[in-house]
């Protein structure tokens, strides 16, 4: 059966649009998703588009934690201070590019077409792909800080 609804639902976005599902998945975690909800939507490819919007405001919400931390959290005014000025800048342009994929998202509920949203779906996977090593650099930097915490 879980076995099943993927594969159908799989199908059924191919249908409408030509996305590496597997990448897709591997990014964005859309089959744990289909999976807990244990239907398939009416409308695949707007699931698609909302499992790709709530992992990117998950990354806005981190890398702004990381340059405005909350006076009272001792974790996340650890970290940002574990970045150097570049890092922070770093961190700051993914936010915008982040917060750019997220008004495209609502500019394509307004009008959810198969073009807009298969458009928008290819705009996550290469703006995501894009910032890979950026986000990288940035988690290394916070890793390197808790070790060192760790380590004493």
């Amino acid at each position: 059966m879980v076995q099943t609804l993927i594969q159908d639902f799989d199908e059924k976005v191919a249908k409408y649009a030509d996305l590496d599902l597997d990448t897709f998945d591997h990014h964005f975690a859309y089959r744990d998703q289909l999976l807990d909800q244990g239907f398939q939507p009416v409308k695949p490819l707007r699931f698609l588009r909302a499992c790709a919007t709530e992992a990117v405001k998950e990354q806005i919400q981190y890398y702004h934690g990381l340059l405005m931390p909350s006076p009272k959290n001792l974790v996340a005014n650890s970290q940002s201070n574990a970045l150097n000025e570049d890092e922070k800048d770093t961190a700051s342009d993914i936010i915008d590019e982040y917060t750019a994929i997220l008004t495209k998202s609502r500019k394509v509920s307004l009008e959810p077409t198969e073009a807009n949203e298969t458009a928008f779906l290819e705009e996550v996977m290469t703006t995501w792909q894009q910032t890979r090593e950026q986000k990288r650099q940035i988690l290394e930097a916070v890793d390197e800080h808790w070790e060192e915490q760790r380590n004493g």
